[in-house]
């Protein structure tokens, strides 16, 4: 191979890697996850069915972090909602929400949702009469 051929061939081989990675960056930059409940579950302003929900966020460049409820395939709006950090001592390999306890007849209650390898998750804001009607 002449040293021409070899420059071509690796930056063909370097275009093809970054565009790639780019692809790769692109796919969770906005950390979309999917998450299958067997039971009903409450998010603020919202209560769903049992099924399968894509949690994202709605804009990755502000500190304001807005998270996004759709159905399974994405398809179907169902809830933006307002978070706060919730940072916990150490991270998931898997994605994971967690509930808080509401009073016996309620849906469980989504309170937290955090991105696979990160320690910091999203916190929901529940206004004050659901959260008040959960905790009954």
């Amino acid at each position: 191979m002449t040293r021409g051929k070899f420059i071509w061939a690796v930056c063909g081989v370097a275009v093809v890697a970054a565009l790639t990675a780019g692809a790769a960056l692109a796919e969770t930059h906005d950390k979309r996850t999917v998450f299958t409940f067997n039971r009903p579950i409450s998010l603020p302003g919202v209560t769903l069915p049992a099924g399968d929900y894509l949690f994202r966020l709605v804009d990755t460049t502000t500190s304001r972090k807005v998270i996004q409820v759709l159905s399974g395939d994405g398809k179907t709006p169902y809830a933006m909602l307002h978070s706060i950090p919730d940072v916990r001592r150490d991270a998931s390999e898997h994605p994971e929400v967690r509930f808080m306890e509401t009073a016996k007849g309620q849906p469980s209650a989504v309170k937290s949702w955090w991105y696979p390898g990160e320690r910091t998750g999203y916190e929901f804001i529940y206004p004050q009469g659901q959260a008040r009607e959960l905790a009954k």
